[in-house]
């Protein structure tokens, strides 16, 4: 391995960041409205309310339906109806739908996600709504899009027990900067909405990390030794990545181990680097036993989800090695603790089909870290002062529910 080259090019790529950040300071590009008013990762207050705005035909945009025309073509991939209406945060039970478009025979609800961890059966829930929609209608389409970074697929526990074809899966950087760009065409004799659209197709490009592309590509292509270098760095990288993954494992460990006697699963590097490496992906765990009664256990458990990379904590029922998913198991485990909540948590349970999660929750709640490796939170924890303030944040989400947890109320009402 030539550390030397190694060197080099991470150098050289430290340098292309700093030419880049002199490019937008003397260009201009540095001052991005959505940046100055920290509203570039704010999904409700930012993205869902300019994306309304632009789809609304009666928006100020004065432009009538042009944009949402382009939306049904670039991505919807469906046919326009005259008449169609668009929501924001349109009420259902349990919940709110970020956007809603509708039309005579469809119904298409859009979910945003960019840092905030899936809810609970929140897919699935919003699937169901739309099929109710349906209100004896022959013809009727309907589809949830979720719209994300990069395209992934929504938690298996949000998704619950819909159909895989009833979610479709769309992303900034692709279908919705098209569309953008075909906005700005329509905008070009408006001065003020281009420039917007323009400063938010580079929000976008920003939080994708696309910006550094062509940069980059340039440097590994500029010779044998910087193809090589660039290799060993990817080689390495998950490496990297799984020791900070097992770095926040062994925090919560320390916290959690004053609390806890006895640990039943011990998060490991195999976990952390099979996260990152293996086709397959685990879910690396930490659980500790909560109360145990002959074969049953009730058990504290903070896991990663593979399918949307969010930490996540919660109770765990087993029988033996195995999760009860019968009612009589289940009810077996109703006297375990003295308290009504316990009780109709479990009789919850029994009504769902996935029986993993008791309860759960993202870990810290208000803003659960992802481990995905362009997450901007992730990327926070390789700077020391960020990383020791966000294993604080897990640490106090933690400490005001332990109580409840172990008694076990699962959790505070106000959480």
């Amino acid at each position: 391995m030539d550390m030397e080259n190694i060197q080099e090019l991470l150098s050289e790529a430290e340098k292309q960041l700093e030419l880049q950040r002199k490019h937008q300071q003397e260009t201009g590009e540095a001052f991005n409205i959505f940046t100055v008013l920290d509203r570039e990762r704010k999904e409700e207050s930012t993205h869902c309310r300019l994306h309304y705005e632009l789809l609304n035909p009666d928006g100020r945009h004065g432009c009538g339906d042009a944009f949402l025309k382009r939306f049904f073509k670039t991505v919807l991939k469906k046919l326009y109806q005259d008449g169609t209406g668009v929501y924001r945060e349109k009420r259902i039970e349990n919940g709110r739908i970020d956007l809603v478009i509708e039309g005579q025979n469809y119904f298409y609800p859009i979910e945003v996600k960019l840092d905030a961890g899936d809810q609970y059966r929140q897919i699935e829930r919003y699937a169901k709504f739309s099929e109710r929609q349906r209100k004896g209608r022959s013809v009727f389409d309907t589809a949830v899009y979720y719209l994300t970074l990069d395209g992934h697929r929504p938690s298996k526990a949000s998704k619950g027990e819909i159909q895989e074809d009833q979610i479709k899966c769309i992303s900034f950087p692709k279908q919705i900067r098209a569309w953008l760009t075909q906005c700005v065409e329509i905008v070009k004799d408006k001065p003020n909405i281009k420039v917007i659209l323009d400063q938010y197709i580079q929000l976008i490009d920003r939080l994708e990390g696309t910006i550094m592309a062509d940069s980059l590509a340039k440097m590994i292509n500029c010779s044998p030794n910087s193809y090589k270098s660039a290799m060993e760095i990817a080689k390495k990288l998950p490496y990297v990545q799984a020791e900070k993954m097992l770095a926040v494992f062994r925090k919560i460990e320390e916290f959690v181990g004053d609390q806890f006697g006895e640990i039943i699963v011990e998060c490991s590097s195999p976990d952390t680097l099979n996260y990152y490496t293996a086709a397959k992906r685990p879910d690396p765990s930490l659980a500790y036993r909560i109360k145990s009664e002959g074969e049953k256990s009730v058990e504290l458990w903070f896991q990663v989800d593979h399918y949307n990379d969010t930490l996540w904590y919660g109770i765990v029922l087993h029988k033996g090695k195995n999760i009860p998913n019968t009612e009589e198991d289940i009810r077996a485990f109703q006297g375990m603790f003295d308290n009504d909540k316990w009780k109709r948590t479990l009789n919850d349970l029994l009504k769902r089909k996935d029986k993993w999660w008791v309860w759960s929750q993202g870990l810290p709640q208000s803003n659960p870290l992802n481990f995905r490796a362009d997450n901007e939170r992730y990327s926070d924890l390789f700077d020391k002062d960020k990383f020791d303030k966000i294993i604080k944040e897990i640490e106090e989400e933690i400490c005001s529910q332990l109580k409840t947890i172990k008694n076990t109320g699962c959790q505070e009402d106000s959480a």
